[in-house]
């Protein structure tokens, strides 16, 4: 390990200091006694296969672990997770949550406190939340796997749409030029 501190470096960071992916790791640097650390760290770099590679021999690793709380949720709270998989970055509050999930902001909050409770969604500081890094990597596979192609599209839409608006809000020259009513208008999203 002392030759390979970097890449050591570099496997602490894809595991996010998560206990159970450390162990994973752990188990494999034990089994792989002949292979250099810089291997595993170059497996973990991916996010489309991050969680295959933290999956241990015994098939208990990550995403059995989080699916363990995500498949006792009910349907509307496990349908929020997924589309926080679709969340462009790492935060998230109620006012870009909604939109996404297509929820009020009454029922978002709601949403939300009930991922909280399942230890899925973390509010790090009031009204701001965030996935943990290997949480939302299982978000974007439930979002890929539990949603539509069309539901994806709508959710992303309602998003941008709340992001135009924003925008809009803030700059009344841009709000004025951006009034578009024909419906294959970037502007109608």
């Amino acid at each position: 390990m002392a030759a390979e501190r970097e890449a050591l470096g570099d496997i602490i960071a894809k595991c996010a200091g998560l206990p159970l992916a450390l162990g994973i790791v752990a188990a494999w640097g034990i089994v792989n006694t002949h292979l250099p650390l810089t291997a595993l760290a170059r497996e973990l770099q991916a996010e489309s296969t991050r969680l295959d590679t933290l999956q241990s021999e015994d098939r208990t690793g990550l995403r059995e672990v989080i699916g363990a709380s995500y498949h006792v949720l009910a349907p509307r709270e496990a349908d929020a997770f997924a589309h926080l998989g679709l969340m462009p970055g790492p935060h998230f509050n109620l006012l870009n949550t909604a939109p996404l999930i297509g929820h009020s902001i009454p029922h978002t909050r709601m949403l939300l406190h009930r991922l909280e409770a399942s230890h899925l969604v973390d509010q790090y500081v009031p009204g701001r939340y965030r996935l943990h890094d290997l949480v939302r990597l299982y978000a974007a596979e439930r979002a890929a796997l539990d949603l539509s192609e069309d539901d994806r599209v709508a959710a992303m839409r309602r998003l941008v749409r709340f992001y135009l608006n924003c925008v809009r809000s803030q700059s009344p020259a841009l709000a004025s030029m951006s009034r578009c009513h024909r419906p294959d208008c970037p502007g109608s999203l």
